[in-house]
């Protein structure tokens, strides 16, 4: 086994192949390069469209197979990513980007706007079901609060 399947326990690997069995639709012990974000998933992890497409190269050739020997690295790989980056360190330096006034709080249409428009896009329904709670009286949205949603 190679070292980084070595990392994993023996029950560990065993729900890592029992779910990667799922995903493999034509019973050929492969999995489509495009499967391996929501694979991924289905283990615990959250990563993005980007880290899955650069770790499996899905978008290069959406035709390509891969085997359980090949997931397991790009696994680890974007499990390394997760836990190499604090995502709530992340999340509060992008939205610093946004504010203006450098006091931890950003306007909820701007944020919906930025939540349904650029990057990986929620649609209204999910901006509106993480924003309705957050929003204050003068209709901002405080960064840890934000974060603290999203990370729960």
């Amino acid at each position: 086994m190679p070292s980084k399947m070595a990392s994993l326990g023996d029950d560990q690997m065993a729900d890592f192949r029992d779910s990667f069995h799922l995903f493999d639709r034509l019973g050929d012990g492969r999995v489509e390069a495009k499967s391996v974000g929501p694979l991924a998933r289905a283990l615990g992890l959250n990563p993005t469209e980007y880290d899955v497409d650069r770790v499996s190269g899905f978008r290069q050739d959406p035709t390509r197979r891969i085997t359980f020997e090949q997931f397991v690295p790009m696994y680890m790989a974007l499990r390394d990513k997760g836990v190499s980056s604090s995502a709530a360190t992340d999340f509060h330096e992008g939205f610093k980007v946004f504010d203006k006034d450098g006091n931890g709080r950003i306007s909820s249409i701007e944020l919906k706007h930025i939540l349904t428009k650029l990057g990986e896009r929620l649609s209204e329904e999910e901006a509106e079901s993480i924003l309705g709670s957050l929003e204050d009286s003068d209709g901002m949205v405080k960064f840890d609060d934000m974060i603290r949603t999203i990370m729960s």
